[in-house]
């Protein structure tokens, strides 16, 4: 039997996603980021700063998917895309 640790390990990646429409649900969003990949969890939340455009909430989240090359693949092919009608910013950042 092998007893040695997979030096390996592969990090889960935390993805902040800047410039959500209010229009996107948590629901949607997970089902946008489940194209590319399993995720472990998605939350939204907004900004008490306001568009100095429109006088509107910014709007962002937080999407952890496990496994990080479907992550960057994600960021790459999400990235500055629209999501209903504006354009998600996105930043991956590695855990453990």
């Amino acid at each position: 039997m092998d007893t040695k640790k997979n030096p390996r390990k592969e990090k889960t990646m935390l993805i902040y996603v800047w410039n959500l429409s209010p229009n996107v649900s948590e629901d949607f969003l997970c089902q946008t980021f489940e194209a590319f990949g399993q995720i472990n969890f998605a939350i939204i939340s907004s900004t008490n700063l306001q568009d100095r455009d429109n006088s509107q909430l910014r709007r962002f989240a937080f999407v952890e998917m496990p496994d990080h090359a479907e992550a960057q693949v994600a960021i790459k092919n999400l990235n500055r895309k629209a999501l209903l009608d504006r354009k998600m910013i996105l930043y991956g950042s590695s855990e453990n």
